[in-house]
């Protein structure tokens, strides 16, 4: 018996439109869909507590996808180099597939974990399931890359759209108890959630599932988005489609958001909210060519700009007291 392809999810919380899966379910093999929680391979950027509350809802929204499929989400904490080679040992796997990223620390850690695996026979499969096109494939007419959003938006808007990845329909094996001493674990014993019900609030206003993000997206697009470039600067306005929290854990991916798109009804706001995809793509370019932007300026010279620090002020603007009405 053959051993099991891993699925390792990482920012990309669903089944449908997801490559590194599809790859998996086509092998034929068994397959074992894996999260690590690894705080301390994101610093300095690790998950805050709102985000975190997200991410726990979220993965108990993918299981339930993944159990429709007939497969059960495997998690795990501690650091992934780790925590992938005691899984790839314990399950006897023959492949490790996951979805890419862009930031350079994680993108060094992805490298470390693919050449280790595959010095000890491990075939080592990434995708593209997080954007449009990768930020090596869009270049400048010089060949190199974009500091400035409008070109790298019309170069872009000339390319034709890449459709969502479909699912294979096929038998889906699970991994076998003979191959792997493995258990699943809880999605609880990761300890996302806030301690103190500070979140309580949350409920009323976000369901952190994917089959809210592609109802929200749809009943946007039907009644909201042809107003979108109008309202969505408006605080006392539901104008915003609401959907960056499903994009950033990839609850949707924006494949679905722009084949969606097209078939909406021509209007400023369609197109306005189809160039904020495209910002989207525009912000994992520079992070991608331009590293250092996660804590510097783009531009050097405004790296001695004279900011005005005051924590006061600060804080004022942070908790919406500036004296400053909303609209």
């Amino acid at each position: 018996m053959s051993g099991p392809t891993i699925v390792w999810f990482r920012k990309d919380l669903r089944c449908d439109d997801n490559p590194a899966l599809a790859h998996a379910l086509q092998s034929g093999g068994p397959v074992l869909p894996l999260f690590i929680w690894s705080p301390e391979d994101e610093q300095p950027w690790s998950p805050g507590a709102a985000s975190r509350w997200w991410l726990h809802h979220a993965l108990h929204d993918l299981n339930s996808q993944l159990e429709q499929l007939g497969l059960t989400l495997y998690v795990r904490s501690g650091g992934a180099e780790g925590v992938l080679r005691n899984i790839v040992d314990s399950t006897k796997a023959e492949a490790v597939c996951w979805n890419r990223r862009y930031e350079a620390s994680i993108i060094a850690r992805d490298t470390r974990i693919k050449e280790g695996l595959r010095k000890r026979g491990i075939e080592v499969r990434s995708f593209n399931g997080s954007l449009l096109f990768e930020p090596w494939t869009v270049n400048s007419g010089t060949g190199g890359s974009y500091k400035v959003y409008t070109p790298f938006r019309k170069n872009v808007e000339q390319r034709e759209l890449p459709s969502p990845v479909a699912l294979p329909n096929q038998h889906v094996q699970r991994v076998p108890g003979t191959l792997s001493s493995e258990v699943p674990g809880t999605i609880e014993s990761l300890g996302l959630l806030p301690e103190k019900s500070w979140d309580a609030g949350f409920y009323q206003f976000w369901e952190p599932k994917r089959n809210h993000a592609i109802s929200r997206l749809k009943a946007f697009l039907s009644s909201g988005v042809k107003h979108y470039h109008e309202r969505r600067d408006l605080p006392s306005e539901d104008g915003t489609t609401r959907l960056s929290p499903y994009l950033h854990w990839g609850q949707l991916g924006p494949r679905e958001v722009m084949a969606q798109l097209q078939s909406a009804e021509p209007s400023d706001g369609r197109d306005h909210l189809a160039r904020e995809i495209l910002w989207r793509e525009f912000g994992y370019h520079v992070l991608y060519h331009y590293p250092h932007t996660t804590h510097q300026p783009l531009q050097s010279k405004f790296r001695s700009f004279p900011w005005h620090k005051d924590e006061e002020i600060l804080q004022a603007w942070q908790r919406g007291r500036t004296g400053y009405p909303h609209r």
